[in-house]
């Protein structure tokens, strides 16, 4: 097993890659969490979004969130490179990892229910 990242794997890298997740539910919290952000600073980081989404419906959470802070929000492609001053949205019905700062995702789910968590 890996040990967690430290400040100064971050600052080797160049900056942290905060990872945020939530429920179907979450929007609220991720609106209120970028909105509460200084809008007169960057960030120096940049941010993944994990939520629970219908696996057979199109999001809109990269739309709605990027009407909340001045960083932009893309969905996630499959190995793109990460920016600094970012907001990085997991796919509908996708797995993510990260190898080496970039994400990496694995294939759809069948059925309706989501894989369990580990």
């Amino acid at each position: 097993m890996t040990p967690p990242p430290t400040p100064d794997d971050a600052k080797a890298a160049g900056f942290p890659i905060v990872g945020i997740g939530a429920s179907a539910g979450g929007l609220a919290a991720f609106a209120a969490f970028f909105s509460g952000m200084p809008a007169e600073a960057d960030p120096g980081m940049a941010f993944v979004l994990v939520q629970h989404l219908a696996p057979d419906h199109n999001s809109l959470l990269t739309e709605l969130l990027q009407r909340t802070t001045r960083m932009k929000v893309v969905e996630v492609t499959d190995g793109m490179p990460v920016h600094i001053n970012c907001v990085y949205i997991i796919p509908p019905n996708r797995d993510m990892a990260f190898f080496e700062r970039c994400p990496a995702l694995a294939g759809a789910h069948s059925g309706t229910r989501p894989p369990p968590a580990n």
